[in-house]
């Protein structure tokens, strides 16, 4: 038996995997599991309170703590296909997930704001980071970084199959790597992890399966999001479960998380985190719009807080999911740091060191002769590279490779003058950025600007202003992202005798992150905490095609357009009657709405009405259509006359007959509009009183559901028309 292995198992009926949260048990845990936490068993969580005693002591606050970079590769487990093909998942749909992880473990996800004020302050920043591996096991460059295809040649899999077949295969050192297995379940399951583990420290659980069958499994109708810039992707087919949660939530369980409810449930179980409030069971009933059910609280105790639904180690919608507190933090952090099975992720050489050193210092020994001192960042360092220019922006040069743990260097240059240093770590995968550059003799670099905002003033400009803390700076670096807080690109490098800048962006409705550092011949400041603006969507297109009719049972007027754009957040329609001047704004519809009712307005004899369409969105609005008019509406005496219509055959293949009887005399109209309201077919054509029958040629249609309209001077006749082929 897999022993100690979180079976985390979501139950339901699912039909194309379309599930309903009233039919799902998503989550069942195995009896060993259980035993751990028991009374007699709970010998973990003593290992592991001691351990977090210790860290605690050595951070004061998590903003300064180290960020712990975990490897990651996924192995897609597929029957053959292609790749983006069915459960051969595509790259970006893989990449959408990483996005994710690295969103909700840093609390960058987006929808952070949702986090209720009584848990804002427990939220946390976790401090963890995953990242794509760079080299296989045999320290060749992937093809695809951070993912492994495997071709295990089956539709789908069970749990007992896939642990016993598939991972034994395909599991790469797990010391080395966090090992995510995505592949199609049977049955009902999203997604399940191993628990952590550690056989040499008393407490910790053992486990008798082989270090093969670590890590986490998820299905691929789950893997990945659908609300990333990265697209949308045709095997997330459950609106539920498209948000990538499911890989979140399985990670927590690999790091020790428990649920918000401890392991069997009840208000005296427990989840070991002091900031998560008692909870009776999972809230899988909450899902969109994620508002609190009936029942607030389901534990109530003295200052108990209500259920903590959005935690993501609840059962919750993704779309409800938004924290991870600062406990669950500690307790993660805890577990990577003192589990020799997983701290060996944080030296692993798969990636390349992801942090530049930090807090470099040059000190004068003797004539020409430097102390050159840093802090190490990354702990999967194998070598330092320092370097040396004569000037700042200048060339510079290798003068010493540093093994890992050597975070000091003398250099004797031999030469007077001004020298610059800089640093960098290495691996086997790759090189870090450098660090911020220092001069010899040590000039004082200026702060980091602060007050970094930016505000929309065009539709092609963001205002970007700061305030400075000394007047070291000689120089300001500005640097932009699109749609993710990294990836930074520079936009300005401006005279430090200004504090403000106007960036011309060129992509509408997109997120821009923006950040700033200062700069002298010294060196540099870190750079600010980066700001946020989303840019409008440019004005939508004009609409065209005005068409006014007029319906004499209720005296008003229906007017229709076409929509010519993708981005419009509705439509202004005004009126005048004067075709050139007086238009006032008499309706609003919504997107996609082509149709207005003005029945607030009757004419008087010889006033004819025109209308104007105009789109609008948050860029603005569009230009006007052309003007739409009904010019006969008051050429006809007779208020009532008598009309009927008929439509024959009905439904029609490529012809049908309007046929009936009027006593107007004139030119008359007939307009077949489709069901959003687009006209398909118009025609003039002249009418005698009495019985008509009017042949139409209707073979180009589709099929469909149409709408024919017959006006006979004020009189309009409405009759739906089916079409078929």
């Amino acid at each position: 038996m897999y022993r100690f292995l979180i079976f985390l198992v979501f139950i339901g009926l699912f039909a194309s995997f379309q599930t309903q949260s009233q039919n799902i048990d998503r989550c069942g845990t195995t009896h060993s599991i259980d035993e751990t936490f028991m009374p007699g068993g709970a010998s973990f969580e003593t290992w592991l309170k001691a351990a977090q005693i210790k860290r605690k002591s050595r951070f004061v606050n998590e903003v300064e703590e180290t960020i712990l970079a975990i490897p990651v590769i996924v192995h897609v487990i597929h029957n053959g296909e292609e790749v983006g093909v069915s459960s051969n998942i595509p790259v970006e749909q893989i990449y959408s997930q990483i996005d994710v992880l690295n969103q909700d473990y840093r609390r960058l996800n987006l929808d952070k704001y949702l986090t209720p004020p009584a848990f804002k302050d427990v939220a946390s920043d976790t401090r963890i980071e995953f990242i794509p591996a760079e080299l296989d096991p045999s320290n060749q460059s992937l093809t695809e970084i951070g993912i492994h295809r495997y071709d295990g040649g089956k539709e789908e899999w069970s749990q007992s199959a896939f642990n016993n077949e598939i991972k034994p295969k395909t599991s790469w050192n797990p010391e080395l790597y966090l090992n995510i297995w995505v592949a199609n379940l049977q049955g009902s399951t999203l997604g399940y992890s191993t628990w952590p583990k550690e056989p040499n420290v008393p407490g910790v659980p053992g486990e008798s399966s082989s270090r093969d069958q670590e890590g986490v499994v998820i299905n691929s109708h789950v893997f990945g999001s659908n609300h990333t810039p990265r697209g949308t992707f045709s095997f997330l087919t459950d609106s539920r479960y498209d948000r990538g949660r499911t890989t979140t939530h399985e990670i927590g369980h690999y790091f020790g998380l428990l649920h918000t409810w401890g392991v069997s449930g009840g208000c005296q179980d427990d989840d070991y985190c002091d900031d998560t409030p008692n909870t009776r069971n999972s809230r899988d009933d909450i899902d969109f719009p994620c508002s609190y059910p009936a029942e607030l609280n389901t534990c109530v105790t003295v200052n108990d807080m209500p259920d903590m639904f959005q935690n993501f180690m609840d059962y919750t919608a993704d779309q409800c999911m938004n924290l991870f507190t600062k406990e669950q933090a500690l307790r993660m952090k805890t577990v990577i740091e003192s589990s020799p099975y997983l701290n060996t992720l944080l030296s692993s050489d798969k990636i390349k060191p992801q942090f530049a050193p930090t807090n470099l210092t040059v000190n004068q020994l003797s004539e020409n002769v430097y102390d050159i001192e840093w802090t190490e960042t990354s702990a999967n360092t194998t070598t330092y590279v320092l370097e040396r220019s004569n000037s700042f922006d200048g060339n510079y040069t290798m003068v010493a490779e540093l093994e890992y743990g050597n975070s000091y260097y003398i250099d004797n240059v031999n030469t007077s003058g001004t020298f610059y240093y800089r640093v960098k770590a290495k691996n086997a995968s790759g090189e870090s950025e450098y660090s911020l550059s220092v001069s010899t003799p040590n000039i004082q670099v200026p702060t980091t600007p602060i007050s970094l905002a930016a505000t929309l003033i065009a539709n092609d400009t963001i205002h970007l202003a700061w305030n400075t803390v000394d007047e070291l700076a000689t120089r300001f670096i500005i640097e932009a992202s699109e749609n993710t807080s990294t990836d930074y690109f520079s936009i300005a490098s401006i005279s430090a005798a200004n504090n403000e800048f106007n960036f011309p962006f060129t992509k509408d409705n997109t997120q821009y992150y923006f950040r700033i550092k200062a700069e002298n011949n010294g060196g540099s400041s870190s750079f600010s905490l980066p700001i946020t603006i989303t840019t409008n969507p440019y004005p939508p297109e004009a609409p065209t095609g005005v068409n006014v009719l007029f319906e004499s049972a209720n005296r008003l007027f229906q007017v229709s357009w076409n929509d010519n754009s993708v981005n419009e957040e509705g439509f202004v329609i005004l009126r005048s009657t004067d075709s050139l001047s007086g238009y006032q704004e008499v309706g609003i519809v919504n997107a996609n709405i082509t149709e207005f009712i003005d029945s607030d307005y009757s004419p008087p004899a010889g006033e004819n009405p025109y209308y104007l369409i105009r789109g609008f969105n948050k860029g603005g609005k569009s230009g006007y259509s052309e003007v739409g008019v009904f010019d006969r509406v008051t050429a006809i005496d007779d208020p009532n006359p008598e009309v009927s219509m008929l439509l024959y055959p009905n439904p029609s293949a490529n012809h049908f007959s309007i046929t009936g009887y009027t006593s107007f005399s004139g030119v008359g109209h007939i307009q077949i509009s489709d069901a959003t309201g687009k006209t398909v077919y118009q025609r003039s054509l002249t009418i005698l009183q009495g019985e008509f029958n009017i042949p139409v040629d209707i073979h180009t249609l589709t099929t469909g559901i149409y709408i024919v309209n017959f006006v006979a001077g004020k009189d309009v006749l409405s009759q739906k028309l089916s079409v078929v082929h």
